[in-house]
């Protein structure tokens, strides 16, 4: 059954963010396009999060400038 209402989004979504916050970077390693496009989406509405993003392993490691966190 598929449903027409939109789902709430993630909570990292929708977290409030201070205005002096500061900006973190995120390493996303993904393979899959459905979800490096989902969770760009999600980023895109944390202005306090830079979202650097590698199709693989290799890649990731490659740009890993030291973010603050690296999610595989």
């Amino acid at each position: 059954m598929q449903s027409t209402a939109k789902t709430a989004p993630l909570a990292l979504a929708g977290l409030r963010v201070q205005a002096d916050a500061e900006l973190r970077t995120l390493l996303y390693v993904e393979d899959n396009p459905a979800n490096l496009m989902l969770v760009e989406d999600l980023i895109a509405r944390r202005p306090d999060i830079r979202l650097l993003s590698a199709r693989d392993g290799a890649q990731g490691v490659e740009i890993a400038a030291r973010p603050n966190l690296i999610w595989s």
